[in-house]
């Protein structure tokens, strides 16, 4: 408890404490972007806000919130620190505000994003409406950290049926992903319609729902009892993840010149172009999707409640064909579920029979319900619209987000040799590392001069924007503004 001895001291203290802190963080280039007690004041700050607030600065506030937490998040996993974001938010009970918050950005990109006219939608807005779009993919990653822990799956209390079905509308999608969409026929699509419409940054949201999955699984048994009825009769996400692993969305092949290269998804959301000894590992989305089938088909609770048909039962048996050496090498507990198809393989199954009733009251989702309830969609479109018409001050937004994406810890979470940030660069594959950085928000690195200049239009207006944060971030911080706005605002010097 001694995190919370900051609350009671006086303003003046206080103030000094948290100045003082600044110089240490630029002292130390290695320091978290948050301290214990930081994360825990702002997880105390969120709340479930309503679908007309998306966008409004309200929500942006937010949205830099659940951005620090994830990246610190990140950070206390890869150094192996104290996991005190997912504490925090199991202590406060905020987990379910984080998939409330998941679900509402989720519903907006369904039920208002599509009616808005793009052409319609102010150049310095363009930034504010990326951060929109990219919100889901920020609480897929926290949620991807922080229910890895059994305690916080079960802290997701009624909100774990609405992340199910989340998860189960994204694998669907999933099953039915064509790769080559991902990708415009002649690489040179509309630089804005790049920048808010980008089909991997869609591909890595979808898949990201695969570990929220194997999460929720691998605690299955501390979960209530409709959870598993939910997985498995409701959506029947076996033979879903099946369909995924036959799919492969995270593979494609593109012709390069007179030869076909085949290349493969990764964690950055960038395709990159793999050889053959090289696709014989396992990725790490299918080593999800693999493990999560392990725990559903080998589950002594989860057979007892799965009833095979005729079609699960076909579609189940294709599993055995994608079993190759190599895979159960690299994932040895797989060797005991292909056993188990091999048993299956001799069982046919009957005919379907009626189930008895349960002795127990479904379990419904709530979240989207509460969403919806007294909400006018065709009023939240037209506000939406008028919001995103109108010139904002994106000053503030540029100042705070500066704070966030510039501070040194980050440099721990970007691989050591980065790429090109031109996405029709044809040294990606041959040539990985970047060496010329963007002189002007230097946060873009090219391998070349015309690299940078053919990018230019998708990253001019996220470097206005930077550029402009930083030089309002290089200003001295007043010292009674720092304490006004919260232990978490800071200056981040610019190098």
């Amino acid at each position: 408890m001694r995190r919370k001895w900051l609350l009671y001291l006086p303003l003046e203290l206080a103030d000094k404490r948290i100045i003082k802190k600044h110089n240490q963080w630029f002292a130390n280039p290695h320091s978290p972007l948050l301290s214990a007690f930081e994360a825990e004041h702002l997880i105390s700050t969120l709340k479930e806000l309503k679908l007309s607030d998306v966008g409004t600065p309200n929500w942006m506030k937010q949205h830099e919130v659940i951005e620090k937490l994830n990246i610190q998040a990140h950070y206390n996993t890869m150094k192996m620190c104290e996991e005190f974001v997912a504490v925090s938010l199991v202590d406060q009970e905020k987990i379910q505000t984080v998939v409330y918050d998941l679900l509402l950005i989720d519903m907006w990109k369904t039920h208002v994003w599509p009616k808005l006219d793009r052409k319609k939608i102010n150049g310095e807005n363009m930034l504010r409406v990326y951060f929109m779009l990219y919100h889901e993919s920020t609480v897929l990653n926290l949620l991807e950290i922080v229910l890895y822990n059994q305690t916080a799956c079960e802290n997701l209390g009624d909100a774990v049926v609405d992340l199910i079905d989340y998860c189960a509308r994204k694998m669907a999608a999933l099953g039915a992903w064509d790769s080559s969409d991902t990708t415009s026929a002649d690489g040179k699509d509309n630089a804005m319609s790049n920048l808010l419409d980008n089909p991997s940054q869609q591909l890595r949201t979808h898949l990201s729902t695969l570990s929220i999955m194997r999460h929720i699984t691998t605690h299955l048994s501390s979960m209530p009892f409709s959870v598993m009825t939910r997985i498995l009769n409701k959506h029947d996400l076996i033979v879903a993840l099946v369909w995924v692993l036959e799919k492969k969305p995270w593979e494609r092949r593109r012709r390069s010149g007179k030869k076909w290269v085949m290349e493969r998804f990764g964690e950055n959301a960038e395709w990159t172009a793999v050889d053959e000894e090289e696709r014989q590992g396992v990725v790490g989305w299918a080593a999800q999707a693999w493990l999560t089938l392990y725990t559903l088909l080998l589950d002594e609770e989860c057979r007892k409640q799965y009833e095979f048909n005729t079609h699960n039962h076909t579609t189940v048996l294709k599993l055995r064909q994608h079993m190759t050496p190599a895979l159960l090498d690299q994932i040895p507990p797989l060797a005991s579920l292909l056993r188990h198809l091999e048993e299956l393989s001799l069982f046919t199954p009957g005919a379907p029979s009626a189930k008895p009733l349960m002795g127990f009251v479904e379990e419904l989702p709530s979240v989207e319900a509460k969403l919806l309830h007294n909400t006018d969609l065709n009023a939240v479109i037209k506000s939406a619209a008028q919001m995103l018409s109108k010139p904002q001050n994106g000053e503030e937004i540029a100042q705070s987000l500066a704070d966030t994406y510039t501070h040194p810890a980050l440099t721990t979470l970007l691989p050591d040799t980065p790429k090109c940030a031109n996405p029709t660069c044809p040294n990606r594959a041959t040539h990985p590392t970047a060496t010329q950085r963007c002189s002007q928000c230097k946060s873009e690195w090219y391998c070349s001069r015309p690299c940078q200049v053919e990018n230019w239009k998708v990253h001019k207006p996220v470097c206005e924007m930077l550029k402009a944060g930083a030089n309002a971030a290089s200003k001295p911080p007043v010292a009674a503004a720092a304490v006004a706005a919260g232990p978490a605002s800071r200056i981040v010097e610019i190098a």
